[in-house]
């Protein structure tokens, strides 16, 4: 027999959602062990996230054992009508759908008018459905089930957004066309690679850089600073092992870029975020920071980079889908319904 029920974020809570995680992902130690580091991070309660927000977690059971889980996030930053629905698991279809069901009755009745999903929290941490297992996951991308799309879209969940991963060699024709707009970008621009000796003095520049840069992303909350620390601590303690870069006009901060080492294959090197502010756009330092990161990766053994989770309505982008050497990785869809 099967039975939803309702709880507070408590370790009996974590206990039976890990449960679910270990359960669904059995064939998968490293993603149960990003997942369940994931979680603990987002419900400890010293993340400053939660003073913004009420959770209420919502876990399926049959004949008393975890087989799903799901959280709507109401997050006091956006519109009191809007809901997130985050942390989702289900062993399977018709279990994923009576969750759904319930949460939309929850929703209703608590005049919720909009839903999207998934979204951990918010679109700082990780959120978006992976669409296949086909290929191996690699670090800090979704990774989850490929039928959970499906469980949304015949719940009435409509497509918010469309991303996508490429992935191509670091030894390609086009890296030398990128070696050029960073030796002439090298004139008028400084480029920095962070590390522990120099991170602390640019990290308010990082999160005024993200902030801006983002700002008019979809479901976007202007996170505070106490709170842009705490998503990244753990890559802060981790950053000499990655490739964090700034860009500097004179003293001005014009962007950034963050490149990933994966943990799942020691080849590949994933170039997870860029932000770059809109009056320095098009003058190449995309382009520029790019050709660091794969230079620096190419020095540490990498041979393959994978463009992490892009804007598939993003020119640049479609440039780069439309090149003969980089190729779709693996394709992802972040949902929405009007209750």
């Amino acid at each position: 027999m099967k039975k939803i029920t309702m709880h507070n974020s408590s370790k009996n809570h974590l206990w039976a959602y890990f449960s679910v995680i270990s359960l669904i992902y059995q064939n998968h130690p490293l993603i149960i062990e990003m997942k369940k580091n994931e979680i603990m991070d987002a419900f400890d309660s010293s993340n400053p996230y939660l003073k913004n927000a009420k959770i209420e977690n919502f876990l399926i059971c049959s004949d008393g054992k975890p087989i799903g889980h799901a959280s709507v996030i109401l997050d006091k930053r956006l519109s009191n009508d809007v809901a997130m629905i985050g942390f989702f698991e289900a062993v399977d279809l018709v279990s994923g759908k009576h969750l759904l069901d319930e949460i939309k009755k929850y929703l209703k009745l608590n005049k919720i008018k909009i839903a999207r999903g998934p979204i951990n929290l918010s679109t700082w941490q990780n959120f978006r459905f992976s669409l296949s297992e086909e290929v191996p996951p690699f670090f800090g991308e979704p990774f989850n089930k490929n039928y959970y799309c499906y469980i949304f879209e015949k719940s009435g969940f409509e497509i918010a957004q469309e991303n996508v991963s490429l992935v191509d060699d670091l030894q390609n024709p086009l890296i030398e066309n990128l070696k050029k707009k960073y030796l002439n970008n090298k004139k008028q621009f400084t480029f920095l690679k962070l590390n522990t000796l120099n991170l602390e003095e640019y990290k308010r520049d990082l999160y005024a850089l993200a902030k801006q840069t983002f700002s008019k992303s979809w479901n976007f909350v202007p996170i505070s600073f106490k709170e842009f620390n705490y998503n990244f601590k753990n890559l802060y303690s981790t950053i000499d092992d990655h490739f964090l870069y700034i860009v500097k006009y004179g003293d001005e901060k014009a962007g950034f870029l963050l490149g990933l080492k994966d943990i799942f294959s020691k080849e590949i090197v994933i170039a997870k975020t860029m932000g770059i502010k809109d009056t320095y756009q098009r003058k190449g330092i995309g382009s520029a920071l790019f050709y660091l990161l794969s230079r620096d990766a190419l020095e540490k053994g990498c041979k393959k980079i994978i463009y992490s989770t892009l804007r598939t309505d993003n020119e640049p982008i479609q440039k780069l889908l439309n090149s003969n050497t980089a190729k779709v990785y693996r394709q992802y869809k972040t949902f929405e319904i009007h209750i």
